[in-house]
């Protein structure tokens, strides 16, 4: 499929019509994150895209975290991000696996949710770098997958 993003992905590939795996499908190409007990309380909003989403105030209140949320806001950098990706596997991928670089030991993301839409076709959500080159990307236990980063329909920031 030639689709550089979210939506012509969507619109070209034949997708199931109900059910949740529909949903999860829709909300990851969506940017849209599903949090799970594997990824709860491993993520900031903003590796979440909820500042993009405009679903976190900087301006309200006492949460918990608040402070470094807001920190992260105006003196820091967000260094992942959530993305959403294609790939061709027939194995199913969990939700918490690895994303590394070839040969390195260090984590550049990790899968917060893989949805099978075909026998041979997952769409996935994940928070990875922002400085990672895609096309380098290993998932772990997948070695031999390629993934192709999905444009979001929402403006980056």
């Amino acid at each position: 499929v030639a689709a550089n993003n979210a939506l012509d992905y969507w619109l070209a590939e034949p997708q199931p019509g109900a059910g949740e795996p529909a949903w999860q499908a829709m909300n990851a190409l969506a940017g849209v994150p599903e949090i799970d007990d594997v990824s709860s309380g491993e993520y900031v909003p903003q590796q979440l895209n909820f500042d993009w989403l405009d679903a976190v105030s900087f301006a309200k209140g006492c949460y918990p975290g608040q402070e470094i949320v807001a920190r992260l806001k105006y003196r820091g950098e967000v260094k992942k991000r959530l993305a959403a990706a294609s790939c061709r596997s027939g194995a199913p991928i969990a939700g918490g696996t690895a994303m590394r670089l070839p040969g390195e030991d260090r984590t550049v993301g990790r899968v917060l949710r893989a949805i099978a839409v075909s026998t041979d076709e997952s769409i996935l959500s994940a928070v990875v770098d922002v400085a990672a080159d895609w096309s380098q990307i290993v998932i772990e236990g997948h070695e031999g997958i390629e993934l192709r980063r999905l444009e979001l329909p929402y403006a980056d920031g």
